[in-house]
């Protein structure tokens, strides 16, 4: 397309690279030059630190040119022939940047096409510069040509990419993939001497296994990998945002010593689901192909050090079994002679599932089945979703009857049993609950839950199937049962976070249909409406009639909703607060606060050491402008010990508004330290309740959770999603108006802090912040004029010296949530 020649600024000195377009190209490829122009408007457009720089672009005499920042240490690829495994370290490192880079892109619906090493630029340092646009926005195909020199470009192809399809962001995913395979293992994950060759293997070769290629590597960098190579682009990790706030957790895992990789860590990970071997070989346990099945579920998150955590204690439980029997394992004594097996006990909170070894029938050869749905479990469940509470641990015996699963559930506090047996060619697997003893609010008779839940699953291949779905389809049974609000959302949120190939429900009755229309509750609402019908008519119980007003109200049913709702308030206990909670977003979505109100009220009545509806009750108070009630509710939250940052979210900013700006350095700290997930709250409220239910706090956390992590783009675009749902949300103007000083667009938020003042024209703050920025705009006049409203609140003390700093270029806007506050004011 073009030569590149290093060149020298005239006026500054700097180093700088000139790109120049061929004229012979031009000659035979005239609707190169629109290329060629389009390159350069998507490098002004991008502006990132690890994007190359456009400086500028000349047409003169015919030839035409582009000034871009000089990038002086030689490219990845050149990097790659020097060194071809890469330390762990580094390329975690090098992808997280190049991730930051591609989620700057997509957002601005930019598509590269092209990644590969020889387009990525190393700076003296050794960050990264992404670079070589010229295919970007130039329709479906990623650029091939005639010379045979590119064959290299053949190899990081998408499936879809290779088959001439449409494509999207995730075909970049795709080739961000291959290059992290290639930075660990030293070769391409599909790679031939002719482009045919390589095209065929993308579309049907599994890779070679990377944990055997690089077996220092982390199980969950191997495991991202694996998933951003999917061919299925439908089944492909969705976002490279998401690829990046996981290779951000990996990196951060680093520092402590569970993350090296060990034989062990590898060898539970066999069962994986990605386990798929080639037509032409037996199954192998060590195949591990980004190539499974379509699976139901998106996927998300891993953190590597809870992970490798998590490994251990299965291997403890893997060490239980293969001691001698006389041995030291904890067991306790029956009445009737037989013994249970005690094994390692969770946190609070978190929930037991217990996998006992699996019964040979019929002369069938023993294999160990229950070792790889302990290590699925253990992956989707543990390792995958970083806020997950459900805990994995084997149970190293047979357990071959409903009364024995019972007994083990209730020496170990599980709250889930799986048992079964199999022949060479079917595994019957027994999904049930074991104890209830971690709900403590449940007054349905167990012989209600028990039919409604207990599930027989049918795999063929328990490398590759997983009951995953129908375990937490019973804790979440339970958790709505028990009337627990918070936790009946986290295990939707679980579940919309996992990918698993499910198994066939053997079961008959009502558990079949409650199970069915669980799967299906996430991407199929409506059949899973027509499902709890189906269940209903065999038993209507009011655990049915609140699940299917639940999904009414997802797919905006809200009449047959509510008469389902009310329905199951009647005819269930009277302690139950289930019916409340659904109540509650109803009402909510509506804009009927106060409303909302009275539900939480019966929800605090009925469940007085609930932090979450406290916090959902503090936050209709704060929309309400009822600051000191709201302040009442979150600090009854905290002391009741939250779960997520939601209480300290809203507690900053009622601070923010009283100008206790030491209060919000203190809240926010909290939030960065124990709570790493900004868009947490959303991933409950959306997963539960879809599109069709708004809820202005799923973006409002989200955004403060990235103003605090300098993502200030994502934080401008999550206040604007939350003032979509409630318009009269002040706030979120104050959010807009700090992302955009921070972004250096000070008219953008002079027009943001504008927007909250004339919503709320006593929320003081907004009237300093904006003064600051019209300080920038050379506005002088109306900054003072701002000053002057704030010299005269009741919040002068704190922020005229605020803004006495700003003059003087001793604080800013960049320095709202880090500058020391503590003796401002006194």
């Amino acid at each position: 397309m073009g030569d590149v020649y290093e060149g020298r600024d005239l006026q500054t000195g700097d180093k700088v690279a000139i790109k120049l377009l061929k004229p012979d190209i031009v000659d035979s490829m005239p609707n190169l030059i629109e290329r060629f122009t389009r390159e350069g408007e998507a490098l002004r457009q991008l502006n990132h630190p690890n994007i190359v720089k456009m400086l500028d672009a000349v047409e003169e005499d015919g030839m035409h040119y582009l000034i871009m920042e000089y990038v002086g240490g030689g490219s990845l690829e050149d990097l790659l022939q020097q060194e071809p495994q890469l330390p762990i370290s580094q390329v975690l490192e090098i992808a997280l940047d190049l991730a930051d880079a591609l989620t700057r892109a997509h957002r601005l619906k930019i598509i590269h096409r092209d990644i590969k090493p020889a387009n990525v630029l190393l700076a003296e340092d050794g960050t990264p510069r992404l670079t070589d646009f010229g295919v970007a926005h130039m329709g479906s195909r990623t650029r091939v040509t005639e010379t045979g020199s590119l064959i290299g470009t053949y190899s990081y192809l998408s499936p879809e990419a290779a088959r001439s399809e449409e494509i999207d962001g995730r075909a970049d995913i795709w080739s961000f993939g291959v290059m992290l395979y290639e930075m660990l293992a030293g070769r391409l994950p599909f790679k031939a001497d002719v482009p045919t060759a390589v095209l065929i293997q993308i579309l049907n070769d599994i890779p070679p296994d990377l944990a055997e290629l690089r077996p220092d590597a982390p199980r969950p960098l191997i495991n991202l990998i694996n998933r951003m190579l999917m061919k299925d682009p439908a089944q492909r990790i969705p976002s490279v945002r998401q690829v990046g706030a996981e290779l951000e957790a990996i990196l951060q895992g680093l520092d402590t010593p569970l993350i090296a990789a060990s034989p062990l860590s590898n060898s539970l990970a066999v069962g994986s689901r990605f386990a798929t071997p080639t037509p032409a070989e037996p199954p192998s346990a060590t195949q591990v192909s980004p190539a499974a099945p379509p699976s139901a579920r998106k996927r998300w998150g891993l953190i590597a050090a809870g992970a490798l955590l998590l490994v251990v204690i299965a291997a403890v439980g893997l060490f239980l079994l293969l001691r001698p029997k006389d041995d030291k394992t904890d067991k306790a004594d029956q009445a009737d002679g037989t013994a249970v097996i005690q094994v390692e006990p969770v946190q609070p909170g978190e929930y037991i599932v217990l996998v006992a070894q699996f019964e040979p029938l019929r002369d069938t050869p023993e294999r160990d089945v229950s070792r790889f749905i302990v290590s699925d479990l253990t992956e989707v469940l543990e390792q995958d979703v970083p806020f997950s509470n459900v805990r994995i641990r084997p149970y190293p015996a047979a357990i071959t009857s409903a009364d024995e699963a019972r007994k083990a559930a209730e020496a170990n506090g599980a709250t889930v049993m799986i048992w079964g047996r199999y022949t060479a060619d079917l595994i019957e697997v027994e999904v049930q609950i074991g104890v209830t003893s971690a709900f403590p609010n449940i007054q349905f008779d167990r012989a209600t839950l028990d039919r409604t839940t207990n599930v027989r699953v049918q795999l063929t291949d328990e490398q590759r199937e997983s009951v995953a779905t129908e375990v937490l389809g019973i804790i979440n049974i339970l958790d709505m049962a028990d009337g627990n609000g918070y936790e009946v959302t986290r295990t939707v949120a679980i579940l919309n976070e996992i990918s698993v190939t499910t198994g066939t429900i053997a079961s008959t009755g009502v558990s079949s249909h409650v199970h069915q229309a669980i799967r299906s509750y996430l991407d199929d609402t409506a059949q899973s409406v027509e499902l709890y019908t189906a269940a209903l008519a065999l038993d209507p119980n009011a655990l049915l009639y609140a699940y299917r007003g639940a999904a009414y109200l997802r797919i905006g049913e809200f009449d047959r909703a509510l008469r389902d709702v009310e329905t199951a308030r009647r005819i269930g206990p009277d302690t139950w607060a289930s019916p409340s909670y659904i109540m509650s977003t109803y009402h909510s979505a509506i804009n009927a606060f106060d409303e909302a109100i009275t539900d939480y009220n019966q929800i605090i009545d009925l469940r007085p050491d609930d932090w979450f509806a406290y916090n959902y009750r503090g936050a209709l108070y704060y929309l309400l402008h009822d600051y000191e009630q709201a302040k009442a509710d979150y600090a009854r939250a905290l002391e009741l010990g939250p779960n997520a940052s939601f209480p300290y979210a809203v507690l900053s900013i009622i601070a923010i508004r009283e100008s206790r700006l030491a209060d919000v350095e203190a809240s926010l700290h909290t939030i960065v330290t124990e709570y790493a997930d900004p868009s947490y709250g959303q991933k409950l409220i959306s997963s539960t309740f879809g599109d069709q239910v708004p809820n202005v706090w799923g973006p409002t956390f989200s955004a403060m959770g990235n103003l605090l992590l300098g993502q200030y783009d994502l934080a401008v675009t999550d206040a604007q999603a939350a003032l979509a749902v409630y318009d009269q949300f002040a706030d979120m103007y104050f959010i807009q108006g700090l992302a955009y000083c921070n972004l250096g667009d000070y008219a953008a938020a002079e027009e943001a802090y504008t927007r909250g003042i004339d919503l709320d024209p006593d929320f003081i703050a907004l009237y300093a912040l904006r003064a600051e920025v019209r300080l920038y705009l050379k506005e002088i006049a109306d900054s003072y004029t701002d000053r002057d409203v704030v010299a005269q609140s009741d919040q002068a003390d704190t922020l005229i010296p605020l803004m006495d700093l700003g003059l003087r270029g001793e604080w800013n806007c960049t320095d709202f949530f880090s500058y020391d506050y503590s003796g401002l004011g006194s």
